[in-house]
């Protein structure tokens, strides 16, 4: 052979080497499914834990308020006495120079009265011991506090009247309200310096539960006095039952007339009683005209009368007739008039309409 044959011979040995290498390497295998048939699961995408929801506060309830009995904060004992509207706030036994809170026009107030006792070491203001607010619907009316000074006879500011340790004062809470307002469902909120108590009150349940008195009732007080109620009439003039040949009387002005409230007293104290210390009367005409009765007292065995009953006074054990003069419009003759008795530190209803 030449070589050229050779070379080829050599070549033609080295391409069949080669295949057959090839041949012998196994290919890559495709993914299979596994022995179930089933391919493989895509990986999973695991949703995050929701976080829990806050738990919601507790809901803040002010607890109710005793309506019949007394309620005791930190600083201060409370009872309420009262629920009322007048135009005209008067104090319970008004004598000659007085204050009074009269509302503004197209408004009334609501009053709340309260016997409050400040049960701290240290004298306080009346409005630093309680405060109160009136709500109506979605409104809430603050309250301005009055506070009963001068044995009954006055009023005053609840930031100028100062209550002392263990003392117990009267208080009216003013709620100037609108003269129409619904007092048929009303929340009644009081409250100290970190307590508070709430109720719903009801103009006419407190009505209904007044204290009234008649002609002839007797009020009494061993230590103090006994008085009894003799009469409740109308007159244009006041005359001494056994006047002498000089005496004093007391005649209303043109188209007014007096509303005469009666009374018998005798003295329990063991010492001199004013006769402005007794009593007090009010008149409230066709539920909104206020009216202030003043005091006359009888002199000389019936024979004169008397307009100044803070220089009267009687000796203890001794007896004595006042009168209560309020004096009114004349068309109340024919129409009822509620008249409050102010006596022995409590209020006494009469509603009184002459046949």
């Amino acid at each position: 052979m030449g070589k050229k044959m050779i070379c080829l011979l050599l070549a033609a040995a080295l391409l069949s080497a080669l295949c057959a290498c090839a041949a012998e390497e196994p290919a890559e295998a495709p993914a299979s499914p596994d022995s179930a048939g089933v391919s493989p699961a895509a990986p999973k995408h695991e949703t995050p834990e929701p976080e829990p929801e806050p738990e919601p506060e507790p809901v803040q309830t002010t607890p109710e308020m005793d309506l019949t009995g007394v309620n005791t904060l930190e600083t201060v004992e409370f009872q309420l006495l009262d629920f009322f509207t007048t135009q005209d706030l008067l104090p319970p036994m008004p004598d000659g120079l007085y204050t009074h809170y009269a509302a503004d026009a197209g408004k009334i107030y609501a009053v709340a009265s309260f016997d409050v006792k400040n049960t701290q070491t240290a004298a306080l203001d009346a409005d630093e011991l309680l405060s109160a607010a009136l709500v109506l619907g979605e409104t809430e009316y603050p309250g301005n506090c009055v506070v009963v000074t001068d044995g009954g006879t006055d009023l005053d500011n609840g930031g100028w009247a100062e209550v002392q340790p263990l003392e117990t004062a009267r208080i009216y809470y003013l709620f100037s309200v609108p003269q129409d307002a619904d007092l048929e469902s009303a929340r009644l909120c009081a409250a100290g310096e970190t307590e508070a108590r709430a109720a719903d009150v009801r103009l006419s349940d407190f009505v209904s539960r007044r204290a009234a008195f008649a002609v002839g009732q007797t009020f009494e007080d061993a230590a103090v006095l006994r008085a009894t109620v003799e009469s409740v009439s109308y007159a244009d003039t006041l005359y001494p039952p056994m006047p002498d040949s000089y005496y004093h009387y007391y005649e209303a002005e043109a188209g007014k007339t007096y509303l005469i409230v009666k009374l018998a007293v005798e003295n329990r104290k063991g010492s001199d009683l004013k006769y402005s210390d007794i009593a007090g009367v009010s008149c409230v005409y066709d539920g909104k005209y206020n009216y202030s009765a003043f005091a006359v007292v009888e002199e000389d065995g019936g024979s004169d009368l008397n307009g100044y009953p803070g220089q009267c006074v009687l000796s203890p054990l001794d007896s004595g007739v006042v009168y209560y003069l309020c004096e009114m419009p004349a068309e109340v003759r024919g129409g009822s008039v509620e008249i409050a008795l102010y006596i022995l530190g409590q209020t006494y209803y009469l509603t009184y309409a002459p046949s």
